[in-house]
């Protein structure tokens, strides 16, 4: 899943936090995460998200954990690094577990 510069400009993390990690915004992330998966895979999956923590550090640059309603299958996206933010866009891999 590849999102655009514009994607990651409304979605990427706009508060600083004394946590380890920060988290993307409320409400501005979740319909384009969504939308992605559908073009990719048109799955008729209903996701719900219930977590994206992105880290300044470590392993993992961001993680999105989120369960389909209809299916109950569970949607991991993972980024491991920040440096392709550089390059005007970001790749995330899922998994459908």
């Amino acid at each position: 899943m590849t999102l655009s510069p514009e994607e990651w400009e409304t979605i990427k993390p706009k508060n600083t936090s004394v946590r380890t990690y920060m988290t993307l915004p409320k409400g501005e992330w979740s319909h384009i995460i969504a939308e992605h998966f559908w073009e990719l895979t048109h799955l008729q999956c209903c996701l719900t998200f219930k977590l994206a923590k992105v880290y300044k550090e470590g392993k993992f640059y961001f993680l999105i954990f989120g369960r389909c309603k209809i299916c109950e299958s569970n949607f991991k996206g993972v980024y491991t690094t920040s440096r392709h933010l550089i390059q005007g866009e970001l790749v995330v891999l899922f998994a459908i577990m």
